[in-house]
């Protein structure tokens, strides 16, 4: 499905489900520390700041993504930490773009990481 919709000042389209490659290379990023997760930040309050799309949210937007969450369409923002432009007074890093995972794509990730029960991880992992 490749519905365009308007999130306020974002222009936004349904997208198709990530590959397996794709999701096992989310994965191996993830573990790696190359990524960071709106699960990383202590205060859901803060998701905006750090995902700064976010912010551009008009009221019809906002409920927009309230439904993509309550559905499952959206679990999980993430964005590259190379892509991060700043950090704010607390340290988490500011991304003027962000990329979303869907709750099958979540589950499938879990898979690749080892058990599917295990939460994703709070803050970048370094490589061991």
């Amino acid at each position: 499905m490749h519905q365009t919709g308007s999130l306020g000042y974002l222009e936004t389209k349904d997208r198709e489900m990530k590959t397996k490659e794709e999701l096992k290379q989310f994965a191996a990023d993830l573990k790696a520390g190359r990524l960071f997760t709106s699960g990383m930040i202590p205060d859901a309050r803060n998701i905006p700041l750090v995902f700064t799309p976010g912010m551009l949210l008009d009221e019809k937007g906002r409920e927009e993504m309230k439904h993509k969450f309550e559905t499952k369409e959206v679990v999980l923002f993430y964005e590259e930490l190379s892509k991060a432009t700043s950090r704010t007074d607390d340290g988490l890093p500011i991304f003027p773009s962000m990329q979303t995972l869907s709750g099958e794509e979540l589950d499938a990730v879990k898979s690749f990481i080892g058990d599917p029960k295990q939460k994703i991880p709070r803050e970048p992992q370094e490589d061991k």
